[in-house]
């Protein structure tokens, strides 16, 4: 959870000044994605240490399990549309970036 906020926190105090938007808007989908993550730990975290076994098998569990796994399928998604950010600032720019994986 703390690994969730501050990468969401610092990614989102980065300086900002002639930024490209394409890369503005990728860093604000990652950002987004770290504190959604923190969330969903904060949901497990509760289900292990504080709830009922009704509600671990109940619908907060399920819910828990939902988000858990969405949360998880978006790393694919991030990842491919850095990686298209990233080909379109090296065609743009005609710079060399890093691979991002």
């Amino acid at each position: 959870m703390q690994a969730g906020n501050f990468a969401s926190t610092s990614i989102r105090e980065l300086e900002t000044d002639s930024v490209d938007r394409q890369a503005l808007v990728l860093g604000e989908d990652l950002a987004r994605w770290y504190a959604e993550g923190s969330k969903v730990a904060e949901k497990g975290l509760h289900l292990l240490t504080k709830a009922s076994t009704e509600e671990r098998q109940g619908s907060p569990g399920k819910d828990y399990q939902t988000a858990e796994r969405n949360h998880s399928k978006r790393v694919n998604e991030i990842n491919a549309n850095g990686e298209r950010v990233r080909q379109s600032l090296i065609q743009r720019y005609r710079l060399d970036f890093p691979p991002l994986n």
